[in-house]
């Protein structure tokens, strides 16, 4: 299969710049996930890809078929780039049966009923469909419609496949079995695949690699446990890692490793990484599940108070939000030990826990 290279994407409608340069690659039988909020470019960039948008600068190769190029005019037309693709409302049509649906992309191509027969056979066993061929589209479950229009997508035997939040209208258990059953699907038959989603959970556990995107551009890419575990800007620390973020200045005091930050939270310390040391501003990020929360300040160091504000439960966890100040952050504690609404509570932050990124003026993380 071949791998997507996608070089500084350039889409504008009207006055809205909907892609700013993006550029990254797909690689060759690999499973790359196109992550964001709503509005940050992730399905333009996949409807480009497809044919179904033509950017306005840039080039799109799918392995060495060059199949856009704004300064060269090439644009490859859709049924001619080898590409599947599966849509967020799946777009089955409902006066189909469940064979006829997936023999379509066949049909238009000529292919003779008996070959056609046998390869919707071959899918329909490949995505769990065996035995409904002949049931009418509109008699299936949520999650029958999403296999079909894998199968749909898969049944030419297409290059690249590319998804768009196909899981984003399933119930969240039966989410959770497809996303399973998609990324087994996936490395069973290795094709090239580009999947949208505005979920972080379900890119990081589907993903080989992760692209984040914000307001058009690419925030950052890799591998998914690499971005977790080190989140290189604000964005990916709150957006992907979920990580409270404050603002801190840097002083002159330092404790072995350590350097003291006035923090927008209180004075406290924190190994900041060399190529920062000649910040002044900086932002300190630490995980919600890394705080130690307690009614009675058990140690001196790096500790802050504050009330709890709002708590959530989360089957064994409870998320609690903590005022600091001007700052709330968030903290997951263990249900066994339940705190109150607006009860004073100490938080103990330890300098190992947390991560001294760049300062970025961002008025929100979205």
């Amino acid at each position: 299969m071949p791998e997507v290279r996608v070089k500084s994407l350039k889409k504008k409608y009207g006055n809205c710049l909907a892609l700013d340069d993006v550029s990254f690659t797909a690689e060759d039988g690999k499973f790359t996930t196109v992550l964001g909020p709503s509005g940050s470019g992730k399905t333009t960039v996949l409807r480009c890809i497809a044919g179904l948008e033509d950017a306005d600068e840039g080039e799109i190769w799918i392995g060495e078929n060059l199949v856009y190029s704004s300064s060269r005019g090439i644009v490859v037309q859709p049924e001619n780039r080898g590409i599947g693709m599966v849509f967020q409302s799946y777009a089955i049509w409902p006066h189909m049966t469940v064979f006829d649906n997936i023999a379509y992309p066949l049909n238009i191509r000529g292919v003779k009923r008996a070959e056609t027969e046998d390869r919707v056979k071959k899918i329909l066993d490949l995505v769990g469909l065996q035995g409904l061929e002949k049931r009418p589209a509109p008699n299936l479950s949520g999650g029958q419609q999403q296999r079909v229009a894998l199968a749909r997508a898969l049944i030419y035997e297409p290059k690249v496949l590319l998804l768009d939040e196909p899981l984003s209208n399933l119930d969240t258990r039966l989410r959770e079995r497809m996303k399973t059953e998609l990324k087994d699907l996936q490395r069973s038959i290795k094709v090239t695949t580009i999947y949208v989603t505005h979920d972080r959970l379900e890119a990081m556990s589907l993903s080989d690699k992760l692209i984040l995107m914000r307001r058009g551009t690419v925030a950052a890419s890799g591998n998914p446990d690499t971005l977790y575990s080190n989140p290189t800007n604000r964005f990916v620390a709150g957006f992907l890692c979920r990580m409270n973020i404050v603002k801190g200045r840097q002083t002159s005091t330092r404790k072995e490793s350590m350097t003291l930050i006035e923090t927008s939270i209180g004075h406290l310390y924190f190994k900041v990484p060399e190529i920062l040391k000649d910040d002044n501003e900086v932002m300190i990020s630490f995980r919600r599940n890394s705080i130690k929360m307690s009614r009675e300040q058990q140690d001196e160091f790096n500790v802050v108070s504050g009330l709890v504000k709002n708590r959530l439960f989360e089957g064994d966890y409870v998320e609690y939000h903590v005022k600091i100040l001007d700052d709330l952050i968030k903290v997951r504690e263990n249900i066994e030990n339940i705190f109150q609404e607006d009860e004073k509570v100490f938080l103990t932050i330890k300098p190992e826990d947390c991560i001294v990124i760049k300062s970025e003026e961002y008025p929100t993380l979205e």
